[in-house]
């Protein structure tokens, strides 16, 4: 038996082609399948960043520092969400002083893809301080993952991934437990 599907089929056509055109929206420039097998207990790797302060940053530097890097672009819902809280860890762990292990703990965050100026805007219309790379380009990203963010990395004393956490982020509370010294490598992480 045939069904005849003529009442109302311009809106399944319709609803059908949406929903095409949203999962293809979501999956634009990211490769899930080309995604680096990067997670916790492995090493950092190599790469050296332009700061937005002029200064050149090297993922050696990290070695002795337990480091909190952060993927974000400002395009991103969920980075505009994250970054405040993100901000308020950097705070709190900057007004412990020279509290961590090996040294004072950092928090670098990494545009993924996205300019120095539109970051500098952002960074100014939201009072962020935080410290950041904005090259324009996605490379060091590609270092560590192909899709989603934001993308947090807690990289150890002995720059290995300690915990790692993309698009929905823990509280504020819990990254800075992670960050705090004695968190140790398997401490949280995806």
């Amino acid at each position: 038996m045939c069904y005849s599907y003529s009442v109302g089929s311009k809106p399944v056509w319709a609803l059908l082609w949406l929903f095409v055109a949203a999962l293809l929206a979501g999956c634009v420039n990211d490769d899930p399948a080309s995604e680096p097998s990067l997670g916790v207990g492995d090493r950092c790797p190599r790469f050296e960043l332009a700061m937005s302060d002029g200064s050149v940053l090297s993922s050696a530097d990290f070695a002795g520092r337990r480091v909190m890097l952060v993927f974000f672009n400002t395009g991103c819902e969920d980075c505009r969400r994250e970054l405040p809280e993100i901000q308020c860890v950097a705070d709190r762990l900057s007004s412990d002083g020279d509290a961590s292990v090996g040294g004072v703990p950092e928090v670098i965050c990494v545009s993924r893809g996205e300019g120095a100026e539109s970051v500098a805007a952002y960074w100014r219309a939201n009072g962020l301080t935080l410290p950041y790379s904005a090259a324009g380009d996605d490379r060091v990203y590609r270092l560590f993952a192909s899709s989603l963010i934001p993308r947090v990395y807690i990289i150890g004393v002995d720059s290995r991934i300690e915990a790692s956490f993309a698009e929905r982020l823990p509280s504020e509370a819990e990254l800075y437990r992670l960050m705090r010294p004695g968190a140790g490598v398997g401490a949280l992480g995806q």
